[in-house]
């Protein structure tokens, strides 16, 4: 299948950017793959594994011609990122981000110009590791795809592009994605938080060593997500407040709910509510 994208951008050259450049060489090795990110060392990284063509450290640099670009870059920068793009390149372009919240862009007014399109999207893969030396063109295996459909036939081609990439592309609009992400990515990362939070409240200061030799994978895969990187989870508070304040709140009615069985010594209820819980975690990875 030959690419409806010949020359592509991707700004910000991290874990997901970087995954996303090497998925395009591999499936795609005759597309020209342009990126941009202020550290040298990840452009050279890249360039050393053939998941870029060439690598440039500002904007200015990348060409003017790109059939689309992948805006990858940390989420508060995302939209100054879009209007930069937008006045330096040529028509017609995609613009694309990967952002894991999607209302503050999609519903921003960016100063695009004439056949040029902005669609938000977002990759549903990742790692609590963070920089291009962790990316990988397995990160994105049987991996969904989430986009906030536009009607423009550059949103056609990059859906197909994406599924020639081998992902499940799922349509959504841009607040169902909040609200839903903030249940499937958002709180189990603030919840991940507060557990290591708790833990470290609670030990004192002799006993974390003797902590470190007893804890198994219990403690290691509840919360993993808990090392993803601070400025990631920083802009999901910021730019999801509305549905992540919901979330928690939620929990924290559920979390008094089991506090009250657990005061109370209600063994029934307690199981049933442990068998209603593990039922339905069951369920969504049947």
């Amino acid at each position: 299948m030959k690419p409806a994208f010949n020359q592509i951008g991707i700004v910000g050259l991290g874990l997901i950017g970087g995954s996303l450049s090497a998925q395009i060489k591999a499936k795609f090795p005759t597309t020209k793959v342009f990126a941009q990110d202020s550290h040298e060392s990840a452009l050279e990284f890249a360039k050393k594994k053939r998941w870029i063509d060439a690598g440039v450290t500002t904007l200015s640099k990348l060409p003017k011609k790109l059939d689309l670009v992948i805006v990858a870059t940390p989420m508060h920068a995302i939209n100054k990122t879009v209007n930069a793009l937008a006045a330096h390149l040529e028509s017609p372009c995609v613009i694309t981000d990967v952002g894991s919240v999607k209302t503050p862009f999609v519903k921003a007014k960016h100063k695009l110009r004439a056949g040029q399109v902005f669609i938000g999207g977002h990759p549903m893969a990742g790692s609590e590791k963070s920089g291009v030396e962790n990316a990988s063109v397995r990160l994105f295996d049987k991996a969904s795809y989430l986009l906030c459909p536009v009607k423009s036939k550059g949103y056609l081609e990059f859906k197909q592009f994406l599924a020639a990439l081998d992902f499940y592309v799922v349509e959504l609009d841009a607040e169902t994605h909040d609200r839903l992400l903030a249940l499937a990515s958002h709180l189990p990362y603030f919840m991940a938080m507060l557990s290591v939070q708790t833990v470290k409240a609670a030990l004192k200061p002799s006993e974390r060593k003797l902590f470190a030799k007893i804890i198994a994978g219990g403690f290691r895969d509840t919360t993993r997500v808990a090392s993803a990187s601070p400025l990631w989870a920083k802009d999901i508070a910021e730019l999801n407040k509305k549905s992540v304040v919901k979330a928690l709140k939620l929990s924290e009615k559920k979390m008094g709910d089991l506090l009250k069985l657990i005061e109370k010594a209600n063994s029934t209820s307690i199981a049933s509510l442990l068998k209603s819980g593990k039922q339905f975690r069951d369920s969504l990875y049947a």
